[in-house]
C-alpha cells in the first residue's frame, strides 16, 4: 500500500534496489506506472551523483516511452 511504499522511501532514500522495487511495486501491483516514474524522478533530483544512477534512468527512460509515445513531454531534466 502507498502508506508502506512511502515509509520505505524516507527509511532507504539512497537505495537503488529499494527505489527499483518500489518502482515495480507501483507498476505491476498497484497498475500505477506514472508513480513509478515520478519515483525513479524523485531519486534521481535527490541522488544526481549516485553510482548506479544509470539503472534508474533506464527504468525512468522506459516509463517515459511507454507513458508518452508520442514523445512530446518534456524529458531534459531526466538526464543531467
Amino acid at each position: 500500500n502507498f502508506i508502506e511504499i512511502d515509509k520505505l522511501k524516507k527509511q532507504f532514500p539512497h537505495s537503488v534496489p529499494v527505489v527499483l522495487e518500489i518502482g515495480r511495486s507501483y507498476e505491476e501491483n498497484l497498475h500505477n506506472p506514472r508513480n513509478a516514474y515520478y519515483t525513479y524522478l524523485q531519486f534521481l533530483d535527490n541522488n544526481p551523483n549516485h553510482p548506479q544512477k544509470a539503472k534508474i534512468e533506464a527504468q525512468a527512460k522506459r516509463l517515459s516511452s511507454k507513458l508518452n509515445p508520442s514523445n512530446t513531454a518534456p524529458t531534459h531534466f531526466l538526464f543531467r
